[in-house]
């Protein structure tokens, strides 16, 4: 009888053949995520969420760090960024402040 023929493979060595039949562990593992497929597909959905809105979070603080740098070289910076980080008045549009 024919195939098919199970190898396994670390990426480093050759191929090692595992058999006709695959293992048991490997079977009862494909069947956990077959089973779980619906679990994983929402705590995926929900943990890039979380990521994106981290990075959303962290990208914002980059730029306003570089507005304050840029500042501090001496450089304009977008008004917008520096209302929000009560630091207007560097631009010109608000007068006092600190």
């Amino acid at each position: 009888m024919h195939g098919p023929y199970w190898y396994s493979y670390d990426g480093q060595s050759a191929a090692k053949y595992v058999g006709k039949e695959l293992p048991a562990h490997v079977t009862e593992r494909a069947k956990l995520l077959k089973d779980n497929a619906a679990r994983f597909k929402k705590l995926k959905q929900e943990l890039t969420k979380k990521r994106d809105e981290h990075y959303r979070e962290y990208d914002l603080a980059g730029r306003e760090l570089r507005a304050v740098q840029s500042l501090e070289s001496g450089e304009r910076e977008d008004s917008s960024l520096l209302a929000q980080l009560g630091l207007a008045q560097f631009n010109g549009h608000e007068k006092g402040g600190g």
